[in-house]
């Protein structure tokens, strides 16, 4: 049995959209909420209360604070390895926090767009809750925009009310004509009227869930920033690899006759060698694969001849 008076302190938007996820829930199917705004636009912490509201509904009382710090998650592999547990309950709600955001942004875009796919189509049995928070909906493909279920956008924050306004949208995928549509919430009134939510209004999380949350996600930003420096660094020691080191004995010879003798053709390169011109051809061709230098010896010396003479 839901507990209303257990939310009434929500604003009235917020309990109606409330009610129609845990509705969606109760009948059995998953919900999939992007929730999209800039920096500081409230989008995380408004969610978290909306996790909380979601339990005040359902049980009539909030979970211990720590439960839903260890439901906010950072990488697509964090979320599937809590989907994965034996121990996973129906109904759990679960953050997504930047929906993942991660060095090596193409692969793990991929990554992410195929956890979204995969929990739409095969997780409904376990009717999970998910808000993944994104700077933008472009984050994600097309296939995926298709998948979810409410569309959440934070405009500001009220500072002297202390909440989020949000713009609550329900999306609609028409098959037929391959489009998305969205939709304000609707809900009818005591007087039976139709109604419609335009905006509403998510007050600020519990001070504990928020600097649970800040500590969680400053951890995350100092290990991403060490793995972005550390790549930032592997790819500086790659700039400056040089490709001498990997020439072979014969190559390392051609290199000697170019750079230091002189030789500026094929012809004059072999015969300095004493070899054909075939082999010294190829192997220039080889030195230009391996890295570079082969180039710039062309470059600065003029190399005009370097390709097998036509027969």
């Amino acid at each position: 049995m839901p507990h209303a008076e257990a939310i009434a302190h929500y604003p009235k938007s917020t309990q109606v959209f409330i009610k129609k996820i845990h509705n969606r829930i109760e009948s059995g199917k998953n919900a999939l909420i992007a929730v999209v705004g800039g920096t500081g636009s409230g989008k995380s912490w408004s969610t978290l209360n909306l996790m909380v509201g979601l339990d005040l509904y359902r049980f009539g009382k909030m979970k211990e604070a720590q439960w839903y710090i260890d439901h906010c998650i950072f990488r697509a592999k964090d979320l599937l390895k809590g989907l994965n547990d034996p121990k996973l309950k129906k109904k759990t709600t679960w953050i997504w926090d930047e929906a993942g955001v991660d060095a090596g942004s193409q692969e793990h875009m991929s990554t992410k767009n195929k956890v979204i796919g995969w929990m739409a189509q095969t997780f409904r049995n376990l009717q999970q809750v998910v808000f993944f928070t994104l700077p933008t909906l472009g984050m994600l493909t097309s296939q995926v925009r298709k998948l979810l279920h409410y569309y959440l956008e934070a405009h500001y924050v009220d500072s002297n009310k202390q909440m989020c306004v949000m713009k609550p949208l329900q999306m609609q995928y028409n098959t037929r004509m391959d489009k998305i549509y969205y939709h304000n919430l609707k809900f009818t009134t005591r007087d039976g009227f139709l109604e419609q939510v335009q905006l509403m209004g998510v007050p600020k999380a519990p001070q504990d869930l928020i600097d649970g949350y800040e500590e969680l996600k400053s951890k995350f930003t100092s290990d991403l920033n060490l793995q972005l420096q550390q790549m930032l660094e592997k790819m500086e020691k790659k700039d400056e690899f040089n490709p001498y080191d990997r020439y072979t004995d014969y190559q390392k010879e051609i290199h000697k006759a170019v750079k230091e003798e002189g030789k500026t053709n094929v012809t004059d390169i072999a015969n300095f060698l004493g070899r054909d011109t075939k082999s010294v051809s190829l192997n220039l061709m080889f030195m230009k694969k391996k890295g570079g230098i082969y180039q710039e010896i062309t470059r600065k010396n003029s190399f005009r001849a370097l390709t097998p003479p036509s027969t």
